[in-house]
């Protein structure tokens, strides 16, 4: 090991709290951009917004479920170059499995999904013990209040109309992560 990359593996070492697999997570994040002198974490938060939103967590898990490809396509990519994990679903069957096999920190569920709709799929995340703490957002072209409602009724925490406003929706993560 080079003397710089043992001193990045120490800087990386200092984040406190984090399992091993962010602790790498944050090494490779450090090693492959350079850190200035000073804090990691700081340096990461600047880098990647996402950590400030779950500061005990290195890469925030987000599990996007989403059958139209270019709006995954679109939102994943904005999500990942923000610090994110995103894990993908393309309806809310396969949402739900997935959900309850990787603990996302967040789930950002479409409501006009095949196999399983995203009202359902929601109330299905909201009665299971393993998954239940995840909050939902819908994401949705339904913008008629009644359709608010009958998604806040299944268990989501907010509701964004498509086309989706980027910033508009991670200030609204940000509000649910607190």
């Amino acid at each position: 090991m080079t003397a710089k990359c043992a001193k990045t593996a120490e800087k990386a070492a200092c984040f406190s709290g984090f399992s091993d697999h962010s602790a790498i997570s944050a090494f490779l994040a450090v090693s492959f951009s350079g850190v200035p002198e000073g804090n990691p974490s700081d340096f990461l938060i600047s880098r990647f917004p996402a950590f400030r939103l779950f500061p005990k967590l290195v890469m925030p898990k987000i599990l996007l479920v989403e059958d139209n490809e270019m709006n995954r396509d679109m939102l994943s990519r904005r999500l990942i170059r923000r610090g994110f994990e995103v894990v993908m679903a393309v309806d809310g069957g396969e949402g739900v499995t997935l959900a309850t096999t990787i603990s996302p920190d967040l789930v950002l569920m479409d409501m006009s999904l095949p196999v399983l709709d995203g009202w359902e799929a929601t109330r299905r995340l909201k009665a299971d013990e393993s998954t239940c703490a995840s909050p939902v957002i819908a994401l949705t072209a339904h913008a008629l209040p009644a359709e608010r409602d009958r998604a806040l009724e299944a268990g989501c925490v907010a509701f964004e109309t498509k086309p989706i406003d980027f910033p508009k929706l991670l200030a609204v993560m940000e509000s649910v992560a607190r």
